[in-house]
């Protein structure tokens, strides 16, 4: 991988230089021997930035926009909202891998985060397919929460 330093970090270390107690080789080595990055090329964070997960259609409310929180109910009855699924998943701490096999260890299979979550006795409730990740509203219940009784 190519490196190349920003023109405001080049002033930071040929300041540093003329401070007490740092290696001068060692910065000056680095100021003379890596370029300086061409104009135009992203900053680390602006790439960092670009590369976040982009939430996916089905999670936002069709008719605002906004991103749809899940939410979960835990054995007291008492709701609370998520940032994903995912989230709920890991407040659960349950395996986040998506990777599921059988008690002998002899078959496995891919799974989503909703099937994680059914599989460990939680139910998932939605107003389309959960367990195919269509749904614009989604809630999580304990597998003791009062409000299944209603569900039922």
């Amino acid at each position: 991988m190519e490196s190349c330093l920003t023109k405001d970090l080049k002033i930071v270390l040929t300041g540093m230089l003329e401070a007490e107690g740092v290696p001068r080789e060692t910065i000056s080595s680095v100021i003379n021997q890596i370029p300086l990055c061409p104009v135009g090329v992203p900053r680390p964070e602006a790439v960092a930035e670009a590369k976040k997960r982009k939430v996916p259609a089905m999670w936002t409310d069709p008719t605002t926009g906004k991103i749809i929180e899940p939410s979960y109910v835990d054995e007291k009855g008492k709701v609370q909202s998520f940032s994903s699924i995912s989230a709920i998943v890991a407040d659960r701490g349950l395996p986040m891998s998506g990777i599921q096999c059988d008690a002998e260890g002899k078959s496995c299979r891919a799974t989503s985060a909703v099937q994680i979550l059914q599989i460990h006795g939680y139910v998932v409730s939605g107003d389309g397919e959960p367990e195919k990740g269509v749904s614009h509203k989604l809630t999580v219940y304990h597998p003791k929460a009062p409000q299944l009784k209603k569900l039922a």
